[in-house]
């Protein structure tokens, strides 16, 4: 049962692991050291993290994941609204950094020629770097709000 889940969110594999581990931790800072912002745009990355795999069409290996991008724009759309709500600027760094990972499934739907461990890595390097924009960001608002420091 629990080895059918991990294979459903392809977590068989070491680049797997560290993804979610990454996500994981990211959320837990958010919500540790940051404020509602940072909570809120953790929260929804994990969400999507966690449901992308069971949109994932098996039968197409290697060709454009429609369910995959629908979810990834929906993450866009959610990130580019909280950069406009917001006074802080991670949430535009974020919605820059997972642009750039949605526009990859569009080049691989427009070019099949696309080599697939491009756009996979494509992929993962903007995925990290959303993640460090809402590290970043959670760290700045801990360093900003004077109850964590420890001072009042």
């Amino acid at each position: 049962m629990l080895s059918d889940v991990l294979t459903q969110l392809h977590l068989h594999t070491p680049t797997q692991q560290i993804g979610m581990a990454a996500v994981v931790a990211t959320t837990v800072l958010a919500f540790w050291r940051g404020g509602r912002t940072e909570a809120a745009g953790a929260a929804v990355v994990l969400i999507c993290w966690i449901i992308t795999p069971f949109t994932q069409n098996l039968d197409v290996h290697l060709g454009p994941q429609l369910g995959i991008l629908a979810i990834d724009a929906g993450l866009l759309a959610f990130l580019i609204a909280l950069a406009l709500r917001s006074a802080r600027f991670w949430p535009l760094w974020a919605a820059g950094f997972h642009a750039l990972g949605t526009i990859m499934h569009i080049g691989a739907m427009v070019d099949p020629e696309i080599v697939t461990w491009a756009y996979l890595t494509g992929l993962f390097i903007s995925s990290y770097l959303l993640l460090l924009a809402i590290v970043i960001g959670t760290l700045l608002e801990a360093n900003r709000r004077p109850s964590l420091r420890g001072t009042a």
